[in-house]
């Protein structure tokens, strides 16, 4: 099942570096941080939630820069 998710992963990267500005596209990948910290907050009730959504924010506003400009 793992490697399945790894070829839809390997898959979908490369047509995504295909499409677009590498920089942009990995920027853009990386926002999924954000998501693994709320929902590890949520639903694993993890500590510490505050520091590490500042860390992803700041990481989610280089990802903005980078797009924009």
């Amino acid at each position: 099942m793992i490697g399945l998710f790894v070829l839809i992963h390997s898959f979908t990267y490369f047509i995504a570096v295909t499409m677009t500005n590498l920089a942009s596209m990995v920027s853009v990948k990386r926002t999924s941080v954000l998501f693994s910290i709320f929902f590890a907050a949520m639903f694993l009730k993890e500590f510490h939630f505050a520091e590490r959504f500042i860390g992803a924010a700041v990481m989610i506003a280089d990802a903005w820069f980078i797009i924009v400009f």
